[in-house]
């Protein structure tokens, strides 16, 4: 795999807004995305190529719980990931995944009163690759809160928590080896060099936090996200923090903090939303020249 597999068509879609080639990308992604919901209709499924395996990938602790925002029946918080296998293929958006075992991801719903209710994460959510490798969508249905009488739900990401595609005709599976290979010993390297990076998962963390806390396809006003900023500041968030980890978030919240205010397509939503995958792309790929030996 190449660097080049970082990013996915939609965020090539962000970045040439930014460079003015808006309906060009527009217009080639959704002729992709045609092309590719036709095919499976257009030919039987044995005439299909079966493809080369999908990652493992790892979900990336977080240090507090984050709550899920609803919009349109949905609700849903997004998570921070990172490939085990660069050798294996990309996953696409919406690619369904599993954790390895059980644990890892705990999900808390609070009723009305307040009265806090376990919930079973791997029965009442879906895990799907929303940008790439490097952001998961962690949803359930708004309705399925209505019926439990729930206000909101919480969630938190353990430590080493590893993910596994689910079973599809259109990938070949992981054998057993390459699963226990990719969730043990990988999985250890990985929180070595990713999750507990002093300096630049910080602002990973923080400018996931953000991207949660925006609502999504909507624009903002500049005085909520000075507001935000000032929050962020005043909440002790960036006490203690590395210089470098700092030092990214100020750059991110430099980059995106008019996107909202220039009558453009791009959220300040999406543009942090970016700015977290380079940060985080550039730790999967320290990680990936490790157990490559490249080092």
């Amino acid at each position: 795999m190449d660097t080049l597999q970082f990013y996915g068509c939609e965020d090539f879609d962000v970045m040439s807004r930014w460079i003015g080639k808006i309906s060009f990308t527009f217009r080639r992604c959704a002729g992709y995305l045609a092309l590719a919901a036709a095919l499976p209709f257009a030919f039987p499924a044995s005439a299909l190529e079966v493809l080369s395996p999908l990652q493992v990938l790892a979900l990336v602790s977080i240090d507090r719980p984050v709550e899920l925002r609803c919009s349109d029946g949905d609700c849903f918080v997004e998570l921070s990931a990172f490939c085990l296998q660069p050798d294996y293929k990309t996953p696409h958006r919406g690619t369904r995944y599993q954790t390895v075992g059980m644990g890892g991801i705990r999900a808390t719903g609070y009723r009305h009163d307040g009265t806090p209710v376990n919930l079973d994460a791997m029965k009442h959510f879906a895990l799907t690759a929303l940008r790439t490798h490097l952001a998961v969508r962690m949803s359930m249905p708004a309705g399925a809160l209505n019926k439990m009488n729930l206000a909101r739900v919480e969630v938190t990401v353990m430590e080493s928590v590893s993910l596994l595609p689910m079973p599809s005709n259109r990938y070949e599976p992981q054998n057993d080896v390459s699963i226990a290979v990719a969730s043990g010993p990988w999985r250890k390297v990985g929180d070595e060099i990713v999750d507990q990076d002093q300096e630049t998962m910080s602002a990973v963390r923080v400018t996931n936090r953000i991207a949660n806390s925006l609502p999504p396809f909507t624009h903002v006003s500049r005085q909520a996200t000075r507001a935000l900023w000032s929050d962020l500041q005043n909440s002790g968030t960036l006490k203690g923090m590395h210089p470098k980890a700092r030092q990214l978030l100020e750059e991110a919240y430099r980059e995106c903090e008019g996107h909202d205010q220039h009558g453009g397509m791009t959220t300040m939503r999406e543009c942090i939303s970016h700015m977290h995958d380079r940060y985080l792309g550039e730790l999967n790929l320290k990680y990936w020249n490790v157990i490559r030996g490249n080092s």
